[in-house]
């Protein structure tokens, strides 16, 4: 606590999202969908979007829930868009400056890093700016929980993303590396969660075949085949549980 009379300032972390409603479905630390419900529209809207040359021009971006991907036009009359970034290719979404993009102008006036955003992706990123630091938060946690919810459905494998029309596949662009960003904690988040789900139904599956508490690693909390004598995944002998531990711990344990 501070004390009477003193001053103190607190610095935004860039890494913070201010929370929005409704957000019960985002993982308590890292906004990522949990529940199974669908997520609410995502309204289109304009963003300064910054580029490689330095400079930022006004687009209106929307999210097309059909192609499940980000989209970008001039105005919302047109017809064709400038470029699109589909979900299934998102590793990150940030806010703050974070990217080789936006470091590059991060000393520009016209910067102002409380509303910037990045989504990126494993070829590029998509570095905008909001008009508003609302517009900002209720865009990246919408695009986490649609991320969250496309993972969850179809995984990681491209082949099960949906597909492009050919005239906007043309227009996913590829960034040379210097300006490519190697961010990928939302994307390790979701590997996490599936783990934990994969490894939960396994250890349901083991139970109910076995009538009885499954073998586990006293190490790793790895769930064992019946007669094994050692961890395949640590090593160390086999440990009976006469009494099953929950889920839960056994989860905690597995992804330390």
């Amino acid at each position: 606590h501070a004390e009477a009379g003193s001053s103190f300032h607190l610095k935004r972390d860039s890494n913070w999202v201010r929370p929005a409603q409704p957000l019960q479905n985002l993982a308590s630390s890292k906004g990522v969908e949990t529940g199974s419900s669908e997520p609410e529209a995502l309204p289109a809207a304009y963003f300064e979007k910054w580029g490689r040359n330095g400079k930022s021009k006004k687009r209106y971006v929307l999210f097309d829930e059909g192609l499940q991907a980000i989209l970008w036009k001039n105005k919302p009359s047109d017809r064709s868009a400038v470029g699109v970034l589909p979900l299934s290719s998102i590793q990150d979404i940030v806010i703050g400056v974070q990217t080789p993009v936006l470091n590059k102008v991060a000393k520009l006036a016209k910067l102002d890093p409380d509303r910037v955003l990045s989504v990126v992706a494993d070829q590029r990123t998509l570095d905008l700016q909001a008009e508003t630091v609302e517009q900002q938060v209720l865009w990246v946690s919408g695009l986490k929980l649609r991320y969250g919810a496309l993972v969850k459905k179809r995984g990681f494998a491209a082949a099960e993303a949906p597909v492009l029309p050919k005239e906007l596949a043309r227009k996913v662009k590829a960034y040379t590396a210097p300006y490519r960003s190697s961010l990928c904690s939302l994307r390790n988040t979701c590997e996490k969660l599936q783990a934990i789900t994969s490894y939960s139904d396994t250890f349901k599956a083991v139970v109910e075949l076995a009538g009885k508490p499954p073998v586990v690693c006293h190490g790793c909390g790895n769930v064992l085949m019946m007669e094994a004598n050692f961890c395949k995944h640590c090593g160390r002998p086999t440990f009976v549980s006469t009494n099953t531990r929950n889920v839960e711990e056994l989860q905690a344990v597995h992804i330390s």
